[in-house]
């Protein structure tokens, strides 16, 4: 829980800078700033520090997951953006899949310490990958135009396979940039903006709430702690398929369809398992 509260104040807090220093430099400082949550978990010494450290770490995934939405869709075309948002959205049930693997064996042998390790490496690698290799938003490059925009603009337009430019192409007045907040509460998107926070709002709560008390509700329910971790890889199995059925329809139906369908069966997953969790089996089958 004390994760939790760090990715929402990271989301709030940390998100809307991507506008003002780059969606690359906001990844790179995240990374930064989960790494370091990471490895000082390691170092903990009691249960008040880990839940600090627990904090920092997710300030930095808040902070990060939201701009990489943005981030990667900004990089999609208009035809794949639905395959590619989904292929992306993958990685967060993948990662929770292979650590619920790899903190099985680890943590009897070496103790808890062992997996926030793991995931102090994969954090520091992921910050230096970052570092060298992520490029620069285009719209924060064309519209904010910080130093040196023309040259970055170059080399991103070149390694996209797009002609270079001779110079930054003029902002119609209407377009200018005029802060992200006042930008989304006027007309003609107010409405739906405020439709889309707080749809999404409810989304995240439900499956973070899910997610993180579903392994604790069958490790109830079956007086077996292990099954607990089983049964919260396996709801994350279901999350890697999802993402990838997603994308496969993707390339056929369009996104807000798919995402009606998705939510409906959410629902009724939701409500099935609330029905037959103490029927252990089944219940990891729903999960």
């Amino acid at each position: 829980s004390a994760s939790l509260f760090g990715m929402a104040a990271g989301s709030i807090f940390l998100t809307p800078l991507a506008d003002r220093i780059g969606r690359r430099t906001l990844t790179v400082v995240s990374m930064g700033i989960i790494s370091a949550g990471m490895v000082l978990s390691v170092v903990s010494t009691g249960p008040a520090e880990l839940m600090a450290f627990r904090v920092l770490t997710g300030l930095g995934v808040g902070g990060m997951m939201a701009n990489l939405n943005v981030f990667v869709s900004e990089y999609a075309s208009d035809r794949r953006r639905g395959p590619i948002i989904g292929t992306y959205a993958a990685g967060y049930p993948i990662g929770a899949t292979i650590g619920g693997f790899v903190a099985g064996p680890l943590i009897p042998a070496f103790g808890w310490q062992a997996a926030f390790l793991l995931g102090a490496a994969l954090s520091v690698l992921m910050f230096i990958v970052s570092w060298l290799f992520l490029p620069e938003s285009l719209e924060f490059l064309l519209v904010r135009r910080p130093a040196g925009a023309l040259e970055k603009t170059t080399r991103i337009l070149a390694r996209i396979g797009r002609p270079a430019l001779a110079e930054l192409p003029a902002i119609p007045a209407a377009e200018q940039f005029r802060g992200a907040v006042r930008e989304l509460l006027t007309n003609p998107v107010r409405v739906r903006a405020l439709l889309l926070w707080i749809g999404y709002a409810c989304l995240v709560a439900a499956y973070y709430f899910a997610n993180t008390w579903t392994p604790k509700i069958m490790a109830a329910a079956s007086g077996d702690g292990s099954l607990g971790v089983t049964a919260g890889v396996i709801a994350n199995l279901g999350g890697i398929l999802g993402c990838f059925i997603f994308s496969a329809l993707a390339i056929k139906y369009r996104a807000n369809r798919l995402l009606v369908a998705a939510l409906v069966c959410a629902a009724a997953a939701y409500i099935l398992f609330g029905l037959v969790f103490s029927q252990v089996a089944v219940a990891v089958g729903v999960a």
